[in-house]
């Protein structure tokens, strides 16, 4: 059985793949588990592992709640959350007014949440 090794973050297959620094980045997407590519935008790298977590995570366990408008509180934090992850994640650079927004209302719902993120 094979099994294949994903690196969402690694910008090393975008590269072309006579680069002479591929070599390089697989020794450190071995020896690691990333190569330096992910340190070019951190931002996006960051992204892009969460998202998916996250929205898992959003499936798998939902927390207990008190009352029903904790859980809509909650639910609407993790969906600023993934917006923002996603604008973040798809490797643009530069967003118009709304789309920083946007990153910033779902950055700040992760920072109130992200010590009740746990099963």
């Amino acid at each position: 059985m094979t099994i294949s090794i994903q690196y969402p973050a690694s910008l090393a297959p975008e590269m072309r793949e006579d680069d002479n620094r591929q070599g390089a980045w697989a020794k450190q997407r071995i020896s690691r588990g990333f190569d330096n590519t992910e340190l070019w935008n951190l931002d996006i790298a960051f992204a892009k592992l969460m998202l998916p977590r996250v929205k898992e995570f959003i499936e798998y366990a939902p927390p207990y709640f008190e009352s029903p408008n904790d859980q809509k509180s909650w639910r609407r934090d993790m969906t600023f959350i993934i917006n923002g992850l996603e604008l973040l994640a798809s490797g643009e650079c530069i967003f118009n007014q709304k789309q920083e927004k946007t990153i910033r209302l779902g950055l700040k719902s992760f920072i109130r949440n992200i010590r009740s993120m746990w099963v």
